[in-house]
């Protein structure tokens, strides 16, 4: 919702073209994402060294996908949020999973590295 109603802000008071404000907004709503899904959606209580490069390595993929996505729907014809929309849903199905297995993942305990 954040990210929605910065790239309307953007684009609609601003004037921005809708690809740049879709990276602009996604890239002002990730701080507070990524402060939120590292605390509460994934528990995660490690330090940022190990999860905030992966995060960043994430963001700027999703960044770049979702400004693309945008702005070839506004070239389509289609209204920017239409692109938005799409874009959305796909990177956050796939970011769950990245999330989860990558991103906020937990080491493993040392008992399960030791041999048997």
């Amino acid at each position: 919702m954040l990210d929605f109603g910065l790239l309307a802000m953007f684009h609609e008071l601003f004037g921005i073209p809708a690809g740049i404000s879709a990276g602009m907004a996604f890239a002002g709503s990730a701080l507070f994402n990524y402060t939120f899904q590292k605390a509460f959606s994934f528990g995660s209580r490690g330090a940022h060294g190990r999860a905030l490069p992966r995060y960043l390595v994430l963001l700027f993929g999703n960044l770049l996908f979702t400004s693309l996505v945008v702005e070839a729907a506004v070239l389509l014809g289609l209204p920017w949020a239409v692109g938005k929309i799409i874009a959305t849903s796909i990177v956050t199905v796939g970011n769950f999973f990245l999330y989860k297995v990558w991103v906020f993942a937990s080491k493993a305990p040392k008992s399960e590295l030791a041999p048997s």
